[in-house]
């Protein structure tokens, strides 16, 4: 009996995937773990990179990971049946568990943040690139839900990035989001063309999560973005031009200061500098976020009267041509404590991006971790772009 795999190959002639014109970029060389979790959007994502590369002949570059947050009952199960799915198409699968406490609030978030952490540490030992199957009904929803809490960002909104590095120890891997032009009715219509079964997650139901609110009430526009979104190549341009900032300009004085050079061209400054002033300020402050845009807008506005202000857990003083940035004392650490120039070493991680770098962000990151000397992200694996039934 031949397997799935030989199946496949034998069908010479035919085509890919009669009635689904799906185009996906995959990464050209190395290996790929798929995240599935066996919905209908990670089923389809497993089935047609698997259909894909087996007529390539590079299925032995796919293994599967299936991330169980051990949050409600069922959920090994649906774990065990992405393993059945994977010994049918003889692919490796292995479980990720998350163990230990769970927080009683914003379960979502570090439930992200785990499967993130899970997903890198198992892929970077192999320089595996991890696939996820976020659709455009997802981006759609990020979109709304940042709109919702910022309704007039400076840079216009952004959703997901296309990649991200999820750092694990001084490595990593990159995460790519191969699905983000695809609808999930499409998707779905395709595993019922096809008799592929899939899980339903009850936690998709419950409106207590922002997401599943958006989703069911229709308030999640597919548009492209709509108006004030920013494309990653739009954001791309303007992170080029910070990194430019950040190395011409930006130097560590000492172990607890940095410089940012700010002379009189800068009295009015414009979007990019006030990009790099942020960038500077969290990495200082030791801040997985940067500070809003508004408010350092308003610290440079202070400057020019008190010489020194603070922000961001940072203390800020204006002297001559430059911002020195040093992080403040906080309470409970040695030393004094009364706002003013006493400050403590910066720490040694590239904050604020201690945790992930967006693609977008790659080049702004990589001066970060310059001035901290942490090894510089890798740029993604090149993509190839493989068009199925067309």
């Amino acid at each position: 009996m031949l397997s799935a795999r030989q199946a496949v190959c034998e069908t010479d002639g035919a085509p890919d995937f009669p009635g689904a014109p799906f185009s996906l970029p995959l990464p050209k060389e190395g290996p790929i773990v798929l995240a599935v979790s066996g919905g209908s959007d990670s089923v389809s994502m497993l089935h047609l990179v698997w259909r894909s590369l087996v007529r390539r002949g590079e299925c032995d570059r796919l293994h599967v990971a299936t991330v169980d947050h051990a949050l409600r009952t069922g959920s090994a199960e649906e774990a065990r049946l992405v393993g059945r799915i994977c010994e049918r198409l003889d692919l490796p699968h292995q479980v990720l568990i998350w163990s230990g406490e769970k927080p009683k609030s914003g379960i979502q978030a570090a439930a992200r943040e785990a499967r993130y952490r899970l997903l890198s540490a198992f892929a970077a030992p192999m320089n595996a690139t991890i696939l996820v199957a976020h659709t455009a009904d997802d981006q759609a929803e990020t979109l709304a839900m940042r709109q919702s809490r910022n309704p007039a960002p400076t840079l216009g909104l952004s959703g997901m990035a296309s990649g991200t590095f999820w750092r694990t120890g001084r490595g990593g891997a990159w995460v790519m989001r191969p699905m983000l032009a695809l609808r999930r009715a499409a998707l779905r219509e395709w595993l019922s063309k096809q008799g592929i079964s899939y899980v339903d997650d009850p936690s998709n139901e419950d409106r207590r999560f922002e997401r599943v609110r958006l989703r069911q009430d229709g308030s999640a526009s597919i548009d492209g973005g709509g108006a004030g979104s920013a494309s990653e190549t739009s954001r791309d341009v303007i992170a080029r031009r910070v990194a430019g900032i950040l190395s011409s300009n930006a130097q560590r004085v000492d172990p607890s200061t940095l410089l940012l050079r700010w002379d009189d061209r800068f009295s009015m400054p414009n979007l990019e500098r006030v990009e790099a002033l942020r960038v500077m300020l969290a990495f200082a402050g030791g801040l997985d976020h940067r500070p809003a845009t508004a408010a350092v807008c308003s610290l440079l506005k202070r400057l020019p009267q008190t010489r020194r202000s603070s922000l961001a857990r940072c203390v800020v003083e204006r002297r001559g041509d430059g911002l020195f940035i040093r992080r403040e004392h906080r309470r409970g650490q040695i030393g004094k404590d009364d706002g003013s120039t006493q400050t403590t070493p910066l720490g040694q991680m590239p904050y604020p991006f201690a945790k992930a770098v967006p693609l977008h962000d790659l080049p702004v990151a990589q001066q970060v971790e310059t001035l901290c000397d942490w090894p510089l992200t890798p740029p993604p694996v090149e993509t190839f772009v493989h068009d199925i039934g067309k």
